[in-house]
């Protein structure tokens, strides 16, 4: 299984300026909550709301169908002695079972042409639809607000609300990506990399878990996984041991397979520890 490399954020774990909270679903106002939650930033100054007519692209993501009955088929395609062990099933396939229906696509990209936006494009899984508009445009869409700050010596906008869809669309729009250009939200703070307290800035095994839906996933067990790696690793190994107890992780068995010419450079070493971990 190939996982991209990806840089994984922190979340907020205290702020010194929490923007905004609940603005919770008005069946009065016929609005409700998406999964886009209002930004907290800390040690922020705010410069007031962002220009209406600053140009902006969003990703809207949509809802599929049988989430469940898809999660079973992943589960049954990695378990042995099932009829659908190692069976792939196409695009077509998936469109016609798991995506977003054709009627929830279309009313997601009515309501977004009607509210102005333009450039609407949707994947070819139904999953996702993008588009451009104003900040107005996409405030009103919505019906969140979107804020200019200073923070860490920079010029940032966040949605200091979270985004809301209207009644009609409930259960279709997931969520709506693209309404902050924040890269994090709460500063790295200086301390030993290997010291466990540092550990509570970052996400353990168990919030990844949670994220990706995967706790009723089968246990990956006795699965071999490759690390391609350059240069001198012997620190990895320690540094996968001090996260594995940190985490009460049992110990990963470890083989080194030295290819090619050896080397002394320890460039790498923050990536290796990224895969390994």
């Amino acid at each position: 299984m190939a996982i991209s490399k990806r840089r994984l954020l922190t979340g907020v774990a205290t702020a010194s300026l929490c923007l905004a909270s609940a603005h919770s679903s008005n069946a009065s106002t016929g609005w409700v909550n998406t999964h886009t939650q209002a930004i907290p930033l800390v040690q922020a100054k705010s410069l007031g709301a962002l220009d209406p007519s600053t140009p902006l692209r969003i990703t809207v993501a949509l809802q599929m169908q049988n989430a469940q009955g898809l999660q079973t088929l992943v589960q049954e395609q990695a378990t042995p002695n099932s009829p659908n062990f190692g069976k792939y099933i196409t695009l077509a396939q998936f469109n016609a079972t798991y995506a977003p229906s054709i009627d929830s696509v279309k009313a997601v990209h009515n309501y977004l042409a009607r509210a102005g936006l333009t450039n609407i494009t949707i994947e070819r899984n139904r999953l996702f639809m993008t588009a451009t508009g104003t900040a107005g445009q996409i405030e009103a869409a919505f019906n969140t607000a979107l804020t200019r700050f200073h923070q860490k010596g920079k010029d940032v906008f966040v949605n200091t609300l979270p985004a809301q869809v209207p009644q009609a669309l409930s259960g279709v729009v997931l969520s709506v990506l693209g309404l902050n250009n924040v890269v994090s939200t709460t500063p790295i703070t200086q301390c030993d990399i290997k010291s466990p307290q540092c550990l509570r800035f970052t996400y353990n095994p168990q919030t990844y878990w949670r994220a990706y839906d995967a706790t009723h996933v089968r246990w990956g067990g006795n699965t071999s996984i490759a690390v391609m790696a350059e240069g001198d690793v012997s620190q990895v190994i320690p540094d996968l041991r001090t996260f594995e107890s940190a985490m009460g992780l049992p110990q990963a068995k470890v083989t080194v397979v030295q290819v090619g010419l050896p080397s002394s450079d320890t460039a790498g070493v923050d990536e290796w520890d990224l895969d390994t971990q």
